[in-house]
């Protein structure tokens, strides 16, 4: 599994601690979505000594997932829910979670890659009111 991160974080290979690489339990349930199974979820330290938690999907799908951003933030939700204290940071803050998809499928991925992608835009009227709300509350 070394091999396969290293591919996979190839900006980020000299800021990790391969050795440090430990697996995590890849299953967890989300109130409104039932359980939810992540193919591979590891943990591994950063040269820093800090955690990153790197949650690698692997898609054996011929067609394209138009939702897959989607997807993969309801994951990195359900993990961050799924957390213990112990698991968290000093300050209680929550560790980062690097969601990787691996796409077999034939046609180039042409998909949402962010999920503010798949979002509609807020109409003018609407953006100004927030604004103006958000002045007036001072």
């Amino acid at each position: 599994m070394t091999d396969t991160l290293h591919g996979l974080t190839l900006d980020l290979k000299d800021a990790l601690d391969f050795a440090s690489l430990e697996r995590m339990p890849a299953s967890f349930v989300t109130e409104h979505l039932g359980r939810r199974h992540a193919d591979m979820l590891w943990k591994i330290q950063t040269v820093n000594e800090e955690w990153l938690y790197l949650l690698v999907l692997i898609e054996f799908q011929s067609t394209i997932d138009r939702r897959m951003a989607l997807r993969m933030m309801s994951y990195a939700g359900g993990i961050w829910m799924g957390l213990g204290e112990n698991d968290l940071g000093p300050g209680g803050e929550y560790p980062f979670v690097l969601p990787v998809v691996v796409y077999n499928g034939e046609q180039p991925w042409n998909a949402a890659t962010d999920v503010r992608d798949l979002l509609a835009t807020v109409p003018r009227a609407a953006a100004w009111n927030a604004t103006a709300a958000s002045v007036s509350s001072d």
